[in-house]
């Protein structure tokens, strides 16, 4: 496209049609004027003339008359007074009367010709003849002549005052036309270089005329009005297109932006890398300086910090970082909390808005300005908050956080990818546990059940050898042994029915209300040759201040009954072993029941897996036998009555197991 070159900011007096319009008009009405006020001045000057000549004829003609009868007679008194009479008239500088021979008859102020202006004075002669006499019927007679002497002075002042007057006329005539062509070149020529400016600054940058000389009542008036308003226009016009532009550009730009999130969502390896690639991109999107990732904990219910940060965050902000790494929030609570709390986008649009949050004042020193936080969904549940800080305050933007809702579920469903990998990466762990588990049970369990028939075989068989003997001395003892071995084989078996009727949910409970405390009378009673054995001190603390609640006696009695044999076989002889009753802290209506012993203890990564099924302790397996079931069974009776069961440390030493049940009906 070829770019026309800019109007100069003034136009050349040369260059300017007006001017040249003028000054051909000029010079075609001063042509004019010269040749008509010429033309009228040579004709008034002759004509002035001739008259000024016919004048003097009639003058002297009727002088020449008065002064022949005066000369017939020879009265040169009365010729002299005719004379005075003639040359008392203007124009006429002098006169005389000469006689027939040509001799002065009579004179007045006769000049000497030679002496006189020979341009300006001019001689008329006239003849005087005795025409009285010839009406008598004789022959005319020439008396003499008259001369006089004409000055045209005044004649010539007439036509120079004339001409003054033309000139005058003339000059009047070029002053208008100065005059108008100032007045045209200030009401048309400047107005029209000026809307052509304006035009040119119109190709450039859409600026109205303002200047109130152009905007008279009049046709520029009007032809700046209507250059004002297709101005208007095209600005509407062009602003309508830039916006459409924009907002095209916009849509493009989000576009790319969630192709973008999707791509990295789709190649993402773990969650920290989408996390921070979608922070970085909806920065450079949006302009703003930093971004961050809260996740929620779903143990407690707050945000707490991802560690994911937009790239340089932790160069340029780090005592922001620092800051916003060891804080929690709960709902409600700051930005975040806020974001959790409505479901939906929360802005940071004043300044002032930062003094009402913890870390408004580093943000502050920073020169962060403004911020926004957009929740991050999994499904219909806030799973994380994703907040921004800006260098400026963020006005809310309804389109912004629609985006930004579809990234957060783009987020949302890379971390709950990360969640079903780390699911399932736990549950094929524990399936491997479980396989080992179940191995080792296996082994266990033929050990254990292979020990009890080992023993009823071989006492059977040295009992029946000491009856073909006729030896009878050790039957009665060797009876005992194999009752022991069947009840301990009896016991196993029935804890492998119990476990499979509880994960069927086949087991049946009668459930009432019954004095705890009694329960763990029954327990003490069972269990007191146990605790005999190693010497073992066993205490019942009571702290509640009602011991009833709702269980089925026999399931519970067992409970206890496995939790106390295990405190037993784990501890040192001479040691305590503690059973307490108290309300429950962190349960309304529910009692706790607390096994505390003085043994090995439990280690810490293991204080949950150990209610796992054909799980036993590190530190209690080897060598202490046991199927690994007996807590598993605590398990499934406890919360299968609604409670909860747990494991924690003892101090110094030891380990408590702990157990609620409903103290009301559920």
């Amino acid at each position: 496209m070829v770019v026309p070159p800019p109007l100069p900011a003034r136009v050349r007096w040369s260059h300017s049609l007006l001017v040249r319009s003028l000054v051909v008009i000029t010079l075609w009405m001063v042509a004019v004027s010269v040749l008509v006020f010429g033309q009228l001045y040579q004709h008034l000057n002759t004509e002035t003339l001739e008259h000024a000549i016919d004048d003097y004829d009639i003058i002297i003609g009727l002088s020449a008359k008065k002064i022949e009868q005066a000369l017939w007679d020879l009265d040169q008194h009365e010729v002299n007074v005719m004379l005075e009479h003639l040359t008392s008239v203007e124009g006429y500088c002098g006169a005389r009367v000469l006689q027939s021979d040509g001799g002065v008859f009579a004179e007045r102020d006769w000049p000497a010709l030679s002496q006189s202006h020979a341009h300006n004075v001019r001689l008329f002669t006239r003849d005087i003849f005795s025409e009285s006499y010839a009406r008598d019927g004789g022959p005319l007679q020439k008396l003499g002549s008259m001369q006089v002497c004409g000055n045209f002075d005044h004649i010539n002042e007439k036509t120079r005052h004339l001409l003054d007057n033309i000139i005058m006329a003339m000059m009047i005539i070029l002053a208008g036309m100065l005059v108008s062509y100032f007045y045209s070149f200030q009401i048309f020529f400047r107005p029209i270089l000026s809307i052509g400016l304006s035009m040119q600054q119109l190709a450039r940058s859409w600026l109205p005329i303002t200047d109130p000389r152009l905007l008279q009542p009049n046709e520029i008036g009007h032809l700046a009005r209507s250059f004002n308003l297709m101005v208007a226009e095209l600005t509407q016009a062009q602003k309508a297109i830039q916006d459409e532009i924009q907002k095209s550009k916009h849509e493009a730009d989000k576009n790319v932006l969630l192709r973008t999130i999707a791509g990295a969502a789709n190649q993402a390896q773990n969650t920290d890398y989408i996390l921070q690639r979608s922070l970085e991109e909806v920065c450079l999107f949006t302009g703003w300086a930093v971004g961050h990732c809260f996740l929620l904990e779903q143990a407690t219910g707050r945000l707490i910090s991802s560690r994911t940060w937009s790239f340089g965050a932790r160069t340029r902000f780090a005592a922001l970082v620092a800051e916003t790494e060891k804080s929690a929030f709960k709902s409600g609570q700051e930005l975040p909390g806020l974001v959790l709390q409505q479901r939906s986008a929360a802005w940071i649009d004043k300044p002032d808005q930062l003094k009402k949050f913890a870390r408004g004042t580093l943000l502050a020193e920073m020169g962060l300005k403004g911020g926004a936080a957009f929740p991050i969904f999994i499904e219909d549940k806030v799973v994380g908050v994703a907040e921004f800080f800006a260098t400026t305050p963020v006005q809310p933007d309804i389109d912004l956080a629609n985006l930004m809702e579809n990234i957060g579920v783009q987020i949302g469903r890379v971390i709950e990818r990360g969640w079903h990998e780390t699911a399932l990466k736990q549950a094929m762990r524990k399936t491997e546990e479980a396989g080992l588990a179940k191995a080792e049970f296996l082994s266990n369990m033929s050990h254990e059940l292979r020990t009890p028939m080992h023993a009823i075989l071989n006492y059977a068989k040295m009992g029946g050898r000491d009856v073909e003997a006729g030896r009878t001395t050790n039957i009665y003892r060797y009876l005992g042994n194999i009752q022991i071995a069947g009840d301990r084989l009896l016991k196993l078996l029935n804890n492998l029915l119990d476990l499979a009727k509880l994960e069927s949910g086949k087991m049946d409970y009668a459930i009432a209300l019954h004095d705890l405390k009694e329960i763990t009378t029954y327990a003490e009673v069972e269990l007191y040759p146990l605790f005999q054995s190693k010497n073992l001190t066993f205490s019942v603390v009571c702290e509640a201040t009602n011991t009833t609640a709702f269980f089925d006696p026999s399931a519970i009695t067992q409970v206890l009954i496995n939790l106390l044999s295990n405190a037993i076989k784990f501890s040192s002889p001479n040691a305590t072993v503690r059973l307490r009753l108290k309300n429950a802290p962190d349960q309304k209506d529910f009692l706790q029941v607390d096994v505390v012993d003085e043994g090995v203890g439990v280690p810490d990564a293991e204080l949950v897996g150990i209610f796992d099924k054909f799980v036993q302790s590190s530190k209690t397996k080897s060598g202490a036998g046991g199927t690994g079931l007996g807590l598993s069974i605590c398990y499934q009776i406890i919360t299968q009555h609604g409670g909860k069961i747990w494991a924690h440390h003892n101090t110094p030493a030891g380990a408590i197991f702990s157990f609620t049940l409903p103290a009301r009906a559920n």
